[in-house]
């Protein structure tokens, strides 16, 4: 998504390549470093847009983040963006978005090996959001 892309790159936002791992370990840390000094990020830990909509599995990369920087994670649920421009698409189509946010969750005292309990208990929560009236 070009402009998306150029929008991101000039927000300052830290690439994560998940194929080179020290590449992927370095940004980690470098992302980890701006929250502690103040930054508020966004991640999309499914890792890319789905081609349908539905909410995909959720990668750990995004929590591990959060419980190296102490910083709570905000579930935040976007409904109605893929009917808007479907993925692959450069056409967009007229519709709503829903941004539904959820209530943060504390991740002081936790380490690593709560990474997976932490990436299933934000996704739960997405899901209620998304499926909510």
């Amino acid at each position: 998504m070009p402009l998306l892309g150029f929008a991101m790159k000039t927000a300052g936002y830290i690439p994560i390549n998940r194929a080179r791992g020290r590449a992927a370990l370095s940004s980690m840390k470098e992302a980890a470093n701006k929250i502690r000094q103040g930054a508020s990020i966004v991640i999309f830990p499914e890792g890319t847009r789905s081609p349908d909509g539905r909410l995909q599995d959720f990668k750990e990369g995004a929590f591990m983040l959060a419980v190296r920087s102490g910083c709570p994670v905000v579930p935040v649920a976007i409904r109605g963006s893929s009917k808007i421009l479907k993925k692959g698409s450069i056409v967009a189509h007229p519709g709503q978005v829903e941004v539904i946010i959820g209530n943060p969750l504390e991740v002081t005292g936790t380490t690593s090996a709560d990474r997976k309990r932490i990436t299933r208990l934000v996704r739960e929560q997405i899901e209620q959001m998304l499926w909510q009236n």
